[in-house]
């Protein structure tokens, strides 16, 4: 026996349920966010005034303070008093900016912190606490490893 079908149920079926079109959308918005996920994965490691790798920024800066004291030529610098930048240099940060300024960047390495002042900066290596280099904008000279 054919039972008379209602224009709503025609409708769904030319259209698709309404559950199959928020099935839809829910997938879409599913994938949108991995995408945005995996394009913020593959962007380089930035550390400004934050974490990065378990380090603070408070954390580099008071194990860099007594090597910064330590040096005669920034006696007179005010960088103690300053919240100063801070990058940790990748191998493709690091060769962006050797690129553009090859002999600031030269004795910097992969994996050492950028500290930027006013008008100083520093590449600091965290792990093994040694200063790499020390470029000074007044006098623009560089100080290499000790």
């Amino acid at each position: 026996m054919n039972r008379p079908v209602s224009a709503k149920a025609v409708h769904m079926k030319k259209n698709g349920s309404g559950k199959s079109r928020r099935n839809y959308y829910i997938a879409v918005a599913i994938i949108a966010v991995l995408a945005v996920i995996f394009v913020l994965a593959q962007q380089e490691p930035l550390l400004v005034n934050g974490k990065n790798g378990g380090v603070s920024a408070e954390q580099v800066i008071a194990r860099l303070l007594p090597h910064l004291k330590a040096e005669p030529e920034l006696a007179n610098s005010n960088y103690e008093t300053e919240k100063p930048a801070i990058e940790l240099l990748s191998a493709k940060i690091l060769a962006e900016k050797v690129a553009k300024e090859p002999l600031v960047y030269a004795s910097a390495k992969a994996g050492n912190y950028e500290i930027r002042y006013n008008n100083l900066l520093v590449f600091f290596d965290y792990s093994a606490d040694k200063v790499n280099g020390i470029f000074i904008v007044d006098s623009v000279s560089v100080s290499g490893a000790k």
